[in-house]
């Protein structure tokens, strides 16, 4: 099987080296990303969870991407993850059940609530839409949805366009203060975010 294909790198070494200290620490073994892309994150999660255990990530994406993406042929992107998905867990010994959920995040989010999953995720990763309200959105479900000692991961912190309701910063400083006595902010560098669960 070919090595995986990415046409974006979105997931540096410098991310990379904190998910590395977060899997070690923590071990999740349920995992939620709201924007798959190209599926990076999800094949590093597959291949670092991989070494200790078979995770469960759930991934939900539109794959039609946002207004960042207006060049892009969407389409091929979705076919970019569903082969890295494919050679990640070729990988492994410990293969990763990934389940897609194709659509609006905070569609598939309230359903897997519906579904009686609130409390059920290690580790979520928000990446979707950076509009700021979906973006606010995305984080009040998956705080419904993390389990206490979970960790939430927030993309894309200091990403500026110069229009302040199209980035995320106001909406992950809005739910970090209106949260603040139920999470904790892990030290790590700010270009995301990481947050524990606390109640």
């Amino acid at each position: 099987m070919s090595d995986f294909v990415f046409q974006e790198n979105y997931f540096d070494e410098g991310r990379a080296a904190v998910w590395r200290e977060l899997v070690a620490r923590w071990k999740p073994l349920t995992v939620l990303e709201i924007g798959a892309f190209e599926g990076q994150a999800t094949c590093f999660l597959i291949e670092k969870i991989g070494e200790y255990a078979n995770p469960e990530i759930h991934c939900i994406d539109t794959w039609q991407g946002g207004e960042e993406h207006s060049q892009m042929e969407m389409g091929v992107i979705e076919i970019h993850f569903r082969h890295n998905v494919r050679v990640a867990n070729a990988k492994v010994d410990n293969r990763a059940a990934v389940i897609t959920h194709k659509g609006p995040s905070e569609q598939h989010l309230v359903k897997l609530l519906a579904n009686g999953q609130a409390g059920y995720f290690d580790f979520i990763y928000i990446d979707g839409s950076h509009q700021a309200p979906d973006v606010l959105c995305d984080l009040v479900l998956s705080y419904r949805l993390c389990k206490i000692g979970g960790i939430l991961v927030c993309d894309d912190y200091l990403w500026r366009i110069g229009e302040l309701l199209h980035e995320p910063k106001i909406s992950i400083d809005a739910f970090t203060n209106i949260y603040r006595d139920k999470i904790a902010i892990l030290m790590a560098p700010l270009y995301q975010i990481y947050i524990l669960k606390t109640a």
